[in-house]
C-alpha cells in the first residue's frame, strides 16, 4: 500500500490515474487472482494524500463485497464512511456544526442507482469522491445496477468516480450490461507481471536491510513465482528469514529451497486444503498427485492452457515411467468435473485445461518439492518451463 515499494505496473497506474483525474470516467480493474490488483488501488490512498497531489479534497472510501451483499447493502455501507459537515445557525446566530454521514442526509429509500447519483451529485458540490469496490465478482446480480450507476453519474457529470475490482478474464464476466457505458468506464486489465517488475519487487526491498542475493537464488524465485507478485512476495521474505536465521545477509539458493518449506507450511490452510481435497483417495497407489504436479508443470499458451499431451510429457519425466493419455484422463477429467474435489481445473476451449485458481499452480511445484515428487534440479525443470511459456507469449 505504500507507493515507494510498488514495483511495476506503470500502465495500469497511468491509466487509473487519468480516470480518477477526469470526471465523467470510472474504472475496472480485472485479472486473476494474485496479480496485484488490490496492492494497484491501494496505492491511491496514499498517492492523493501527499500535500503536492491536493488540488482538491477528495473522499476515498474502499470497501469489499461479498458473496451474501447486494447493490443496496453495499451503497448503505459506503454512504455511511462519508462524513457531512452541516452548518445551521442558531436563534443567537452562532453556528452550530453538526457532523453526519452522506447516508443521513439520503431520503430515497430503498437505494437505486438514482438515488446513489444524487447522493454523490450531493456530496460533488463540496469535494470528489473515489469509491473502491474490491471483489466486486464476489457479489451476485449486481453488474447491471452498477452499470446503471456508472452511466448516471457519467451523464450528470457528478465529481465521483467508483472503481470496481474484480477477478476475470474479461469484463463480460464481471459486469452485464456494460455496451452502453464503455464510453465512460476505463478498462485496466491487470497480466501476469514479467520478470523484469518481479525482480524489481525483490531488489527494492532487500538493498533496504542491506541484503544481497545470488543471481541463482533469485532466478529461482522469479520462476517459482509463474508471474504472481503473491509469490514474489511471500518466497522473497522466506528466503531472507532462512538466511538470517543463519546469521547470514547474503541469500543464497538453500535459502530459497528453505524458502520453499516455510511458504508451504504458511499456506496449509489455504492453498493445501484445496490441494488436498483434490489429490485425496482411499487408494494408495494412485496417480491424483502426480498428474496435478504434471499439470502446474506444463508449457502453456498466452491464456495460460495446457494440452492433454503436455501432462503427458511431464508425467512421465515425473514418475519415470511410460504413461498415455487414456491412463491419466479419467483424472483430468475428475480434476474438472468432480465437485468432491473442487474443479480445480476448468476448460477454456475444447482439448485445453487451466487452473481454475492460478494461485495453485506455484503450490504445487513448490509442494512436489517437499514432497518428494522432483527429483531432478528443481531450477533447470523451471528453466525449460519457461521456454515453453515464452513460447506461448504470456510471461516472459
Amino acid at each position: 500500500d505504500k507507493p515507494s515499494l510498488f514495483a511495476g505496473r506503470m500502465e495500469q497506474v497511468s491509466l487509473l490515474s487519468s480516470a480518477i483525474q477526469t470526471r465523467g470516467q470510472h474504472a475496472i480493474v480485472y485479472g486473476e487472482r494474485g496479480v496485484g490488483k488490490t496492492s494497484l488501488v491501494n496505492i491511491f490512498a496514499d498517492i492523493y494524500n501527499k500535500p503536492d497531489m491536493q488540488t482538491e479534497h477528495v473522499d476515498q472510501v474502499k470497501v469489499n463485497g461479498s458473496n451474501d451483499e447486494d447493490f443496496q447493502s453495499i451503497w448503505s455501507r459506503i454512504l455511511q464512511q462519508i462524513p457531512v459537515d452541516e452548518k445551521s445557525i442558531g436563534y443567537n446566530s452562532i453556528p452550530l456544526h453538526k457532523t453526519r454521514t452522506l447516508y443521513d442526509v439520503i431520503t430515497d429509500v430503498p437505494l437505486t442507482p438514482g438515488a446513489v447519483c444524487r447522493a454523490l451529485q450531493y456530496l460533488s458540490y463540496i469535494r470528489k469522491s473515489v469509491i473502491i469496490i474490491d471483489e466486486f465478482d464476489r457479489m451476485k446480480n449486481a453488474g447491471t445496477l452498477f452499470a446503471d450507476t456508472i452511466k448516471d453519474l457519467s451523464d450528470n457529470s457528478v465529481n465521483a468516480t467508483i472503481i470496481l475490482v474484480g477477478v476475470g478474464r474479461n469484463i463480460d464476466e464481471l459486469i452485464e450490461e456494460h455496451a452502453s457505458i464503455d464510453r465512460c468506464l476505463v478498462q485496466i486489465q491487470m497480466p501476469r507481471m514479467n520478470v523484469t517488475e518481479l525482480e524489481q519487487i525483490i531488489t527494492e526491498r532487500i538493498k533496504l536491510r542491506d541484503v544481497t542475493i545470488s543471481q541463482e537464488a533469485l532466478r529461482l524465485i522469479l520462476l517459482l513465482s509463474q508471474g504472481l507478485p503473491h509469490y514474489t512476495h511471500l518466497l522473497g521474505l522466506e528466503s531472507v528469514l532462512n538466511a538470517l536465521q543463519e546469521l547470514r545477509y547474503h541469500v543464497e539458493r538453500k535459502d530459497v529451497e528453505g524458502g520453499i518449506h516455510r511458504a508451504i507450511n504458511k499456506s496449509k490452510q489455504t492453498m493445501g486444503q484445496i490441494y488436498r481435497q483434490a489429490t485425496n483417495s482411499p487408494k494408495k497407489k494412485n496417480l491424483f498427485k502426480e498428474v496435478l504436479l504434471a499439470c502446474a508443470l506444463s508449457s502453456v499458451d498466452e491464456y495460460g492452457a495446457f494440452t492433454s499431451s503436455d501432462v503427458r510429457e511431464q508425467l512421465n519425466q515425473i514418475t519415470h515411467k511410460t504413461y498415455d493419455i487414456p491412463n491419466f484422463s479419467q483424472h483430468l477429467d475428475k480434476f474438472l468435473n468432480d465437485e468432491t474435489r473442487g474443479h480445480v481445473l476448468q476448460r477454456p476451449m475444447r482439448f485445453k485445461y487451466r487452473f481454475s485458481n492460478p494461485l495453485l499452480q506455484p503450490y504445487i511445484i513448490m509442494r512436489g518439492v517437499t514432497d518428494g515428487f522432483i527429483a531432478e534440479d528443481l531450477l533447470s525443470l523451471l528453466e525449460r518451463k519457461e521456454q515453453g511459456l515464452s513460447a506461448g507469449g504470456l510471461l516472459f
